[in-house]
């Protein structure tokens, strides 16, 4: 026997047994579940066994046949219903497997339905915990079936935020109408309505209070709510009815009622919620005031045009540029064609983004999509996007992502103070890089970006990359889910980039090729 000393991570005593001491949470990391495993596999080794190998070796070895694996899981459980292995500790090895979202589903089935085997009333409540924990993100539908039904099943109590997070994710080919978790809530809701039930999930919900993992659970939760409320109750005056009823003082539910109080906003998405909340904050207080006073010179026609993403170019163009912010929508369509005109543009060809109709990044392939103060918000942003001061930052961040081939880069535009439109760069984690063609944008760029006027990233992937020039559909499905004006600008070669705005609505439209003033590049 080969004996590893780790100090502080537990204690083995040889008595009359062994006697496992860990926490929970070293107990989870993948050394200690190992170093337990091999200490599981000593103890059955120790009744004996024969010549085979221990099931726990094969349940746990990726090159092991299937039906081998799926064999040992099997017996491992039922050593430990005899009581020949640690109960719970067989439990925490076997939600370990049925964590591994990685894993073969077989495998993961097996583990599952062991550990719902265990009809004790401790096996019970931890099957409760961890399968409610699980059902919200499960990638197998077939899978998260097995939890629903045990749900039902078994009467099991809370689980109201499980069914609205498992809801609020769409399954390819099931109508909302027909999913099983619509259902059991209703059953469960005394009477209310889907809405009233998502919205009280919602509200039921604290942000703040607990641990960091239990305060990043809550906001995802309250995020999937909200994702969910506006699928169920696409009307935004009932969503506005719900808000108003509410009496708590919570930072959303206050954020809320004051966005719709002074912008009549209410948020389609839980990202877009989340943004409101910053907005709401004391720090931009100042902000808040002059964007309230931009939305109250609007006439009554454009208020109902108003989302949160318009604010700020309205409050910018109301204090810059009078004349946009007042122009007719006949006169900033020939504004926005007369600067649009002559530029060199390149339509994205390497796929078809979308599935109802072809690439189209032209101004008039989108104006039955584009209210007046979407064209005004395309003036600012173009504006940002032909001065200098902003191509500089996004030529420097080109360069140095053309060298990096783990991340794609980006940022955010926004005016400065005196209303100078600027770029600023927002490199992703060293420990959050998805690879040359996914930008994962820090949180720095989101407590930052509360009022910009866009967040923007590059498609670097190649010095000439002509042919992914424009949105991918990645990046609309993004733009939709944030609520925010995006930009992306491609590398056509030594300073050359072309910039495409994005809409949440789905509608992009070319700017036109740039070219890095000489001296910059260094060429």
């Amino acid at each position: 026997m080969v004996l590893i000393a780790m100090p502080d991570v537990f204690q083995i005593r040889f008595a009359a047994g062994i006697d496992w001491r860990m926490s929970a949470r070293i107990a989870r990391s993948p050394v200690v579940s190992l170093l337990s495993l091999v200490l599981i596999v000593l103890v059955s080794c120790a009744g004996g066994g024969g010549g085979g190998r221990d099931p726990i070796e094969v349940a746990f070895d990726g090159e092991a046949k299937l039906r081998d694996r799926v064999r040992a899981i099997e017996s491992i459980w039922a050593d430990a219903e005899r009581g020949d292995l640690p109960r719970d500790l067989t439990r925490e090895r076997l939600t370990d497997i049925a964590w591994a979202y990685g894993e073969l589903e077989p495998i993961r089935r097996a583990a599952i339905e062991a550990l719902l085997s265990d009809r004790t009333v401790e096996g019970d409540e931890d099957s409760r915990t961890t399968f409610l924990a699980m059902l919200p993100t499960e990638p197998s539908p077939a899978l998260a079936e097995m939890y629903i039904e045990a749900i039902v099943e078994r009467e099991w109590e809370g689980a109201e935020a499980a069914l609205v997070r498992s809801l609020s994710r769409p399954l390819r080919g099931v109508a909302l109408e027909d999913r099983p978790e619509g259902e059991i809530l209703i059953e469960r809701g005394e009477g209310r309505s889907l809405d009233e039930i998502v919205f009280g999930v919602f509200v039921a919900t604290p942000v703040e209070g607990g641990s960091r993992e239990d305060d990043l659970i809550a906001r995802r939760t309250r995020e999937d709510a909200w994702n969910l409320l506006n699928l169920v109750s696409p009307d935004r005056a009932r969503v506005g009815e719900l808000i108003r009823e509410t009496t708590s003082e919570d930072p959303w539910l206050v954020a809320l009622r004051k966005g719709e109080s002074a912008f009549g906003v209410v948020p389609m998405t839980g990202q877009e919620l989340a943004w409101l909340v910053r907005l709401g904050g004391e720090e931009h207080a100042g902000w808040w005031g002059q964007a309230k006073a931009a939305h109250d010179a609007l006439g009554e026609e454009d208020r109902r045009d108003v989302t949160l993403r318009l604010l700020e170019p309205l409050r910018w163009a109301r204090a810059h540029r009078p004349a946009w912010f007042e122009s007719s929508r006949g006169t900033l369509i020939s504004d926005l064609r007369a600067r649009l005109d002559g530029r060199r543009v390149h339509r994205r060809s390497a796929d078809q983004v979308r599935r109802d109709r072809p690439n189209d990044e032209g101004l008039d392939d989108w104006l039955d999509r584009l209210s007046r103060l979407d064209l005004v918000s395309i003036l600012v942003v173009d504006e940002a996007v032909q001065s200098e001061r902003v191509q500089r930052v996004v030529f420097e961040e080109l360069r140095a992502d053309l060298e990096d081939k783990r991340s794609e880069y980006g940022g955010l535009i926004e005016a400065s103070e005196n209303g100078t439109l600027r770029a600023r760069a927002f490199r992703p984690r060293s420990s959050e890089r998805g690879g040359d063609t996914v930008y994962i944008a820090p949180p720095d760029l989101f407590i930052n970006g509360a009022t910009s006027l866009a967040f923007w990233h590059l498609h670097a992937r190649d010095l000439i990359g002509r042919e992914y020039a424009g949105p991918s559909r990645p990046d609309l499905i993004g733009a939709a889910a944030s609520g925010r004006t995006s930009l992306v600008f491609t590398s056509l070669g030594h300073g050359r980039i072309d910039a495409d705005i994005y809409l949440p609505n789905g509608a992009a439209i070319d700017l036109g090729e740039f070219r890095e003033s000489i001296g910059e590049s260094g060429t």
